[in-house]
C-alpha cells in the first residue's frame, strides 16, 4: 500500500511538471547558449584588442538570438559607457542586471556631479553601491557621494558616511585633506579640530586657518607649535599674524622695553625684521643699538656695515666715524674691504688691491682695479701688463685678459702682441674671440695662422662674412687664387653691401680668366658705386674677352656720363663700338681722337678697315699702303690691302636711321618711344629702359596715361622673372562629393599656389617657362602638387595664353600628370571707374584623361581710396564642368554671387609704377544649376603679383 501511494504521489507530480515543455525549454537555451556563447567570447577578446565596433557588431547578433543574454547586455552597456553613448546607455540599461547596473549609475553618478546636480549624484551614488564593485570603483563612488553632500550642505550626511564619530586620527586627516581639495575648507577645519595637538596636524591647522583667514585662530595656534617646536621662522610668522589681529604692538611694546635696559638679541632680531619694510625706524633702531654687543662679530659687522651705508648721505661724517671704529676692530682684510667699500672709501681700496697685486695675482683685486680704471686707457693698460699672464685665474679668464691686453697695447708694437699671441692656448680661447685674432693674425702677415682662426670660428658663426672674407683674401696673399676666388663670393653672397670686396672679386676672376664672374661682380659693384675706372674696365672686358659689344656700348655710356675727361681707351673702345654699329663716320672720329693722344700701329691698322666699311677706299687704300711701306716684312697686310675692294657689309638700318632722326628731332617724345621699342625687339633691354627714361625725362606735359603706359614698360622690362602667390581659404563648410585630383580638391578645401616664370631670351617672345607649386589647406603636405610648364601668348595685345604643364608627384595625394591648358581673359578699361572680367578656360588631363572647363564674369565699381588703394565691390557669375575624379562623373555647376575686391599696388617712381600689386577679395557664391553638391560657397583670397 506504501509503495502504490509512492508511486501515485510521483505519477501526479510528474504530470503537473509539464516534462515535455520542461525539456523543450531546456533544449531551446541550450541551442541560444551554443549560438551566443562563441559570439561573446569573442566579443571579449576583441575588447582586448581595442576593436569595440567589431566586438559590438557580435554582441548585438548575439542578443537578436537571445534578448535576455545578460554576458552580452552587460558588455554591451560597458560599451556604450566608454564611448558615452546617451541613447545606447538608455537602450541597454533597462535590460542589465548585476555588476553592468552598478558601473551605469556609477557612470551617471559621476556626470551630474559635473554638472553640479549633487542631488541626482547622490542618488546615482548610492544606487552603485548597491552592486557588488571593485574596491577602487567602490571608494570612487564614496568620493563623489562625500563631496555631493558637502557641496549640497548636507554635513551630517557626510559624518555618518566617513563614520566621523569612530574614524581614527590618520582617516579624519585623510578626510580633512580631501575636503579642502574640494575648497570645502571650513569642513575640513571642522574635522582638523579633532586631530591631537602634534606638529604635523597643528600644521595643518594653521594651513586651514590662513586659508579661511581666521588669523586669530591661527596665531592660537602658531602660539601653541612654538611651545613644541621654537624656531625663529615660528616667531616671525607670529609676529605677522599679531600684525593682522592687531596683536603687536603689545609684543613691539615688549621688546622695546626689553632693548631699553640693554642688548637683546632677540628682541633686537625681532624688530629689525619687524621694522623691514620701514626704512626709517630700522636706521633708527641701528642707530641706537650700535655697536650691538649681544651678537656675534659677523652679525654686528653686518649691521654696522649696513649702518654706515644708511648714514652715508645724511650723516657723512657719523658714517666714516663708524667705519674708523670698525677697521680698528677688524682684522681681516677682507672685512676691512667690505667696510671701505660699503663706506664709500674708494681711494682706500684701490690702494689696498694695488698692494696685493704687486705680492702676487689676486683675482678679485685684479678685477676691482679693471673696473675702477675702465674709462682710462692708459691706467688700465698699466694694470694689465703688470698682472701678466694672470696666473691667479682660470684659464679662459687669462686668455679674455690676454685679448684685451693685445686690443690695448700700441699697434706699432708688434713683439709683445707676437709674445702674447704665442703664449695663447688655442682651446681656452672664446670661440667668439676667433675672428678678432684671425685679423690680428693677418695684420702680422701670418696668414696660414689667420685662416685657421677664421676656419674655427666658422664652426659657431657659419653666416660670418668677415671670416669667409678673411680666408679669401689669406689665400690670395698666399697666391692660392682659385681658393681666394671662391672664399670671397662666399662671403659676397652674405654681405652684398660690401662694394670693395664685389671689386676685388672682379679683378681676381680676370686674373684667373673668369671673365664671366669678372663682368657679373662688376656689374654689382657699379650697382651700388659710382666708379669710372671700373666702368671703363668693364666695358673692355665686354667687348675684347666676351665679345657681348652691346654691353660693353651700355657701361661706356654710363662712363661718359660719369667721367670728365676721357683718355685714349676710351676712344679707342667706342669708335669699335660705333664700327659694330656700323656708324663710320662718328667711328673714324673716335680713331682720330684715339691716334691724337696715343700713337699706335694696332689703332691704326683697325683706322683702315673701317675706312673700307665707311666706303672711302681711297682713303683706306692710300692709308694701306703707307702702313704696308712701315711695315714690309708683314706679308698679312699686303693680303689685306690686295682684299680690301671686294669686302662689304650690310646695317641695321632701323636702329641707325632712328637714332639720326631721335638726334635731328629731340623734342618729340614718340621718336624715344618707338626707338625704345625698336631695341626692344632686338633685345637690347638695357637701351630700351633707359631710352624710355630719357622719353619720360624730355617731357614735361605728357598726357598721364601715356606716361603710365611708359613706366609699366620700363617696370615689365625691368623685371628679371615674373612671381604670382595666392592664398585662397574657404570659409563656410561643404560637400565635396567624390573623390577629385589635389588641384580640383583644392578648389573646395581652400588653396594656396606659388608660380615662378620667366622669359629666356633663346625662346620665342612672349614665350614664358614656369615652375608652380599648389596645395590644398586641408591635409596641406599631403596635397603639395609641384609642376613645370611652359606658356605662349599667339596674340600680341590679347590675354590669350596656350600652355603645357607637367605635374610632379609632391605630397602623398599628388599625381604625375600632363595638363594642357588654353585660357582667354578680357577686362574693362583699366583707367575706368567701372570693372569687368571675364574669364575662360579649359584643360585637359592627358594621363587621367579627364577635362575641366572653367568661367567667370565679373561686373562692378570701382572706388580710389588713395593713389594706390582701390576697393571695387561686384557682381559675379560662372559656370565649370569637371570630370577629374576617380569615377569620371561629369561634375556641373553654375552659380552666382556677390564680392569686394581690395587692390593696393606699390609706389610709384619717377620711371616705374605697378612694379608689384597685392589683391584681397571675399566673395559669397550660390548654385543656381547643377549637379554639384558645393551649393554655396564663402571665400577669402589673397593674390601677390610681382
Amino acid at each position: 500500500m506504501r509503495y502504490i501511494f509512492i508511486i501515485a504521489m510521483v505519477l501526479i507530480s510528474t504530470l503537473y511538471s509539464n516534462p515535455i515543455d520542461n525539456a523543450y525549454s531546456w533544449i531551446s537555451q541550450e541551442y541560444k547558449d551554443f549560438r551566443t556563447y562563441p559570439r561573446v567570447n569573442k566579443a571579449q577578446l576583441l575588447l582586448k584588442k581595442g576593436e569595440k565596433e567589431e566586438a559590438k557588431t557580435l554582441l548585438e547578433k548575439s542578443l537578436e538570438i537571445d534578448s535576455e543574454n545578460r554576458n552580452a547586455i552587460n558588455l554591451l552597456l560597458k560599451i556604450c559607457i566608454e564611448e558615452k553613448d546617451t541613447l545606447c546607455i538608455k537602450k541597454y540599461s533597462k535590460k542589465a542586471k548585476g555588476v553592468g547596473v552598478g558601473y551605469f549609475y556609477k557612470k551617471r553618478a559621476e556626470e551630474e556631479k559635473e554638472k553640479g546636480e549633487y542631488l541626482k549624484a547622490i542618488e546615482f551614488s548610492k544606487k552603485a553601491l548597491e552592486h557588488k564593485l571593485k574596491e577602487k570603483d567602490r571608494y570612487f563612488i564614496k568620493l563623489i557621494l562625500f563631496e555631493s553632500y558637502l557641496k549640497s550642505n548636507q554635513y551630517k550626511k557626510a559624518d555618518e558616511l566617513i563614520h566621523k564619530n569612530r574614524a581614527i586620527t590618520y582617516e579624519l586627516f585623510n578626510w580633512s585633506k580631501i575636503s579642502d581639495n574640494i575648497k570645502e575648507t571650513s569642513y575640513a577645519y571642522s574635522l582638523a579640530k579633532e586631530l591631537p595637538n602634534k606638529k604635523e596636524y597643528i600644521k595643518w591647522k594653521i594651513e586651514l586657518l590662513l586659508k579661511s583667514k581666521r588669523y586669530s585662530e591661527a596665531s592660537k595656534e602658531l602660539e601653541l607649535l612654538n611651545k613644541i617646536e621654537p624656531s625663529d621662522e615660528n616667531k616671525k610668522k607670529l609676529i605677522y599674524l599679531y600684525s593682522l589681529t592687531s596683536q603687536d604692538k603689545r609684543v613691539i611694546k615688549d621688546y622695546k622695553e626689553k632693548l631699553k635696559k640693554g642688548c637683546d638679541k632677540y628682541a633686537l632680531e625681532s624688530l629689525l625684521n619687524y621694522y623691514k619694510n620701514n626704512k626709517k625706524r630700522k636706521i633708527s633702531l641701528l642707530e641706537n643699538q650700535y655697536p650691538y654687543n649681544c651678537l656675534n662679530k659677523k652679525r654686528r659687522i653686518e649691521l654696522s656695515l649696513q649702518l654706515i651705508n644708511y648714514l652715508k648721505r645724511t650723516k657723512p661724517k657719523k658714517s666714516k666715524q663708524i667705519a674708523r671704529e670698525l677697521s680698528a676692530k677688524v682684522e681681516k682684510e677682507r672685512d676691512l674691504i667690505n667696510i671701505y667699500q660699503t663706506s664709500g672709501q674708494k681711494d682706500k681700496l684701490v690702494n689696498i688691491y694695488k698692494e696685493k697685486l704687486n705680492k702676487s695675482c689676486d683675482s678679485y683685486a685684479l678685477y676691482f682695479l679693471l673696473d675702477y680704471y675702465k674709462n682710462n686707457k692708459k691706467a688700465k693698460k698699466n694694470i694689465l701688463e703688470k698682472a701678466y699672464p694672470y696666473s691667479c685665474l682660470p684659464a679662459d679668464k687669462q686668455t679674455n685678459l690676454s685679448l684685451e691686453l693685445i686690443n690695448i697695447l700700441d699697434k706699432k708694437d708688434s713683439t709683445k702682441t707676437k709674445l702674447i699671441l704665442n703664449n695663447l692656448d688655442k682651446n681656452n680661447i672664446p670661440k667668439k674671440n676667433y675672428l678678432y685674432l684671425s685679423n690680428l693674425e693677418s695684420s702680422l702677415k701670418n696668414y696660414e695662422k689667420a685662416i685657421e682662426y677664421a676656419t674655427a670660428y666658422l664652426q659657431i658663426n657659419p653666416n660670418s662674412s668677415e671670416a669667409i672674407k678673411n680666408i679669401g683674401y689669406a689665400y690670395f696673399k698666399l697666391d692660392k687664387k682659385n681658393s681666394a676666388l671662391h672664399y670671397l663670393i662666399e662671403a659676397s653672397k652674405l654681405d652684398s653691401n660690401d662694394y670693395e670686396l664685389l671689386k676685388n672679386i672682379g679683378y681676381l676672376s680676370m686674373d684667373l680668366e673668369k671673365y664671366d664672374k669678372a663682368s657679373y661682380y662688376w656689374n654689382l659693384y657699379l650697382s651700388k658705386k659710382r666708379d669710372t675706372q671700373i666702368q671703363l674696365e668693364l666695358a673692355s672686358l665686354y667687348y675684347y674677352k666676351l665679345n657681348q659689344p652691346k654691353r660693353a656700348d651700355e657701361v661706356l655710356n654710363r662712363y661718359k656720363i660719369s667721367s670728365k675727361k676721357y683718355n685714349s681707351d676710351y676712344y679707342l673702345l667706342k669708335a669699335k663700338l660705333l664700327y659694330k654699329e656700323q656708324k663710320c663716320k662718328e667711328s673714324l672720329k673716335y680713331y682720330k681722337k684715339a691716334l691724337k693722344i696715343k700713337k699706335s700701329k694696332y689703332v691704326r691698322y683697325e683706322q683702315i678697315h673701317l675706312l673700307q666699311q665707311c666706303k672711302e677706299d681711297d682713303k683706306a687704300l692710300k692709308l694701306m699702303q703707307g702702313f704696308v711701306n712701315d711695315y714690309p716684312d708683314n706679308l698679312q697686310y699686303q693680303k689685306e690691302l690686295a682684299y680690301m675692294y671686294d669686302k662689304k657689309k650690310r646695317y641695321k638700318e632701323a636702329i641707325k636711321n632712328f637714332k639720326q632722326i631721335k638726334a635731328k628731332e629731340p623734342q618729340k617724345v614718340e621718336n624715344y618711344t618707338t626707338l625704345a621699342y625698336l631695341y626692344k625687339k632686338n633685345g637690347q633691354k638695357k637701351e630700351a629702359i633707359n631710352t624710355f627714361k630719357e622719353a619720360i625725362d624730355r617731357s614735361k606735359n605728357m598726357n598721364q596715361y601715356q606716361r603710365k603706359y611708359i613706366k609699366r614698360e620700363i617696370t615689365n622690362e625691368s623685371k628679371a622673372f615674373h612671381f604670382y602667390l595666392v592664398q585662397s581659404a574657404r570659409l563656410n563648410s561643404y560637400k565635396q562629393g567624390g573623390k577629385l585630383s589635389p588641384v580640383n580638391s583644392a578648389s573646395y578645401n581652400g588653396f594656396g599656389t606659388l608660380q615662378l616664370s620667366y622669359q629666356p631670351k633663346f625662346l620665342p617672345k612672349r614665350t614664358t617657362i614656369y615652375a608652380n607649386i599648389i596645395h590644398s589647406h586641408k591635409k596641406a603636405k599631403k596635397s603639395i602638387q609641384p609642376s613645370i610648364g611652359i606658356r605662349y601668348k599667339p596674340i600680341k595685345d590679347k590675354e590669350v595664353y596656350l600652355s603645357a604643364e607637367q605635374l610632379i608627384k609632391g605630397g602623398k595625394e599628388s599625381r604625375s600628370d600632363t595638363l594642357l591648358r588654353a585660357s582667354l581673359g578680357i577686362s574693362g578699361n583699366p583707367n575706368s571707374s567701372k570693372h569687368e572680367e571675364l574669364y575662360l578656360e579649359g584643360a585637359y588631363f592627358t594621363k587621367a584623361n579627364s577635362t575641366v572647363l572653367y568661367g567667370n564674369y565679373e561686373f562692378g565699381t570701382s572706388y580710389k581710396v588713395s593713389p594706390r588703394v582701390k576697393v571695387t565691390p561686384y557682381i559675379t557669375t560662372g559656370a565649370t564642368y569637371n570630370n577629374d575624379n576617380d569615377l569620371k562623373k561629369s561634375v556641373t555647376k553654375m552659380d552666382v554671387g556677390v564680392g569686394v575686391g581690395v587692390d593696393i599696388l606699390s609706389d610709384e617712381s619717377d620711371y616705374e609704377i605697378e612694379k608689384y600689386r597685392n589683391r584681397l577679395k571675399l566673395e559669397a557664391r550660390r548654385k543656381y544649376a547643377g549637379n554639384s553638391k558645393d551649393k554655396e560657397a564663402l571665400r577669402l583670397q589673397w593674390e601677390f603679383f610681382y
